[in-house]
């Protein structure tokens, strides 16, 4: 299962890339049948979403709808909804050990989102920053974000300007422009 083919995959999509077309790529790399949504309410100054594996037999609501589970904040902003799914979704390529898919893994994963500073993370919390990164490369193809970054230099166009033409929060989108962004985008496409 590989990031890679679906960053190849966003490279070709015009702006906006929808989340579906995402998502329809995304079960095909992966063999996935499908993947159900609920919202619900969360505390989103904790959490905003979270994805429940099929694997995780014991959890009511995956033993209600079955599948692989995307969890939302109910209410949230169009943007917020749209990327909060496709980082949820990215779950998908995580490799067994990486779930968090028992209440004491998440709640680690939780508490480690809390503290400042590196530390030794989780497999769990890893792929929970994977999962960010893999968002935010598969919404913005590279020949985009060249002309957003020159703009940007340019003074002709700011962060509120992409988000908006990108659909998603804005405070995600100056991590497009850092220095580690594309050696990023490089180790996860392997």
């Amino acid at each position: 299962m590989s990031y890679g083919q679906l960053h190849t995959h966003c490279q070709g999509l015009a702006l906006h890339v929808r989340r579906n077309s995402i998502r329809d790529k995304v079960l095909e790399i992966t063999g996935t049948e499908r993947v159900s949504v609920v919202r619900t309410t969360l505390d989103v100054d904790c959490c905003r979403g979270f994805f429940l594996s099929a694997r995780n037999t014991t959890h009511r609501l995956v033993q209600q709808f079955g599948t692989h589970l995307i969890v939302l904040a109910r209410g949230l902003p169009p943007e917020w909804e749209r990327f909060v799914y496709v980082k949820e979704l990215m779950h998908l390529f995580d490799d067994p050990a990486e779930a968090a898919d028992t209440g004491e893994t998440f709640e680690r994963v939780l508490n480690e989102l809390g503290l400042p500073g590196e530390r030794n993370w989780s497999p769990q919390m890893i792929s929970e920053l994977n999962c960010f990164w893999m968002a935010l490369g598969a919404f913005c193809p590279e020949t985009e974000r060249v002309k957003f970054a020159t703009e940007r230099e340019k003074g002709q166009s700011d962060d509120y300007a992409v988000s908006l033409k990108l659909k998603i929060p804005q405070p995600y989108v100056r991590y497009l422009f850092e220095d580690r962004f594309l050696p990023i985008m490089e180790e996860l496409r392997r």
